[in-house]
C-alpha cells in the first residue's frame, strides 16, 4: 500500500483520517505495520473501510502500547460481535 509506505517517512504524524477509503483488511495490515513504529499518533479515523475482525485485530495489536493515542474510530466496519 503506497500510502502506508509514505507514512513510514513521517516521524511526527499526529492524525490519520482515512474514512471511506475501502482499505479493507489488506490496507489495515499495511497500516498496522506503520503504526507499530509510530510514537506520535494522537488520532486514528478508519470508519467505513470494509475492515473485518482480522484487520481490526492487526490495528489493535499495533496500538497496544501507544499511550498517546486518544481517539480511535472504527465505526461502520464489518468487525463482528
Amino acid at each position: 500500500m503506497i500510502i502506508a509506505e509514505c507514512m513510514q517517512m513521517m516521524d511526527s504524524l499526529k492524525k490519520i483520517c482515512m474514512e471511506n477509503n475501502n482499505i479493507r483488511d489488506k490496507g489495515a495490515l499495511a497500516l498496522s505495520r506503520v503504526l507499530e513504529e509510530n510514537d506520535t499518533l494522537l488520532s486514528l479515523y478508519l470508519e467505513n473501510n470494509g475492515i473485518s475482525q482480522d484487520g481490526a485485530k492487526a490495528i489493535a495489536r499495533s496500538l497496544k502500547n501507544k499511550v498517546k493515542l486518544s481517539k480511535l474510530n472504527l465505526n461502520n466496519n464489518p468487525i463482528g460481535d
